[in-house]
Parts: C-alpha cells; structure tokens; sequence
C-alpha cells in the first residue's frame, strides 16, 4: 500500500513497532482512503533520510484491530514509537516541523 513501508499485523504490531530496537513510525489506515497519499507525502522525504535507523511501517485497519487497542478513531492516523512507548500521534498530515521534532526525540538528537 505504501512504497518503502513495511505491513504489519496484529499478530506482530508489538514485536516489530513497539518492541523494536529501533523507533518506528506507522501510518494506520485502510487502503481505500483517500487521505493516504496526503499522509505518506508527509513522511516520504523521512524514510529516504532515516530508513537506516527508523522503521516505517503500516497497519490496514481492514484487516487488523490494534487500531483499538490505540485508542485510534480517525485514520489515517500516524503513530511514533521508541522504546515501547508512543513518543507522537497525528491525526491530520504532520507538517515537517512537527515530524522532524518527533524524529529528534526519538532518535534523542537535540
């Protein structure tokens, strides 16, 4: 569904995103929504400069419920981990500003 990004599912939400060594970021959404392009234009430019040391993955919410579990009604919907923990949510397009500040943290670059 989105290019460079990697699916995951409810059976591997927590080891692959929340769990992980390295932070993440997951767009949830369905795969018919017509915010998705607006969404993963956000953080396209992202992946190309942190793919090394961030993971970007999606969940299709048509397929999986963890959305739930996140307490998440709007989607597209951004969620940012780092170390178990949700460092960011957004649930309209972050702006650069806003994304880069999110990365900073997680990658605890001030």
């Amino acid at each position: 569904m989105f290019k460079d990004m990697v699916e995951v599912t409810d059976k591997d939400i927590y080891q692959k995103v929340m769990a992980s060594d390295t932070p993440a970021i997951l767009i949830v959404t369905s795969p018919d929504n017509p915010r998705n392009q607006e969404f993963y234009e956000a953080i396209a430019k992202y992946i190309k400069l942190y793919g090394d040391k961030i993971g970007f993955y999606y969940l299709d919410t048509t397929k999986n419920d963890s959305q739930q579990d996140f307490g998440l009604w709007a989607e597209p919907s951004i969620l940012c981990f780092a170390e178990t923990m949700e460092m960011d949510r957004f649930e309209n397009p972050p702006t650069d500003e806003q994304l880069q500040a999110s990365i900073n943290r997680m990658l605890r670059i001030k």
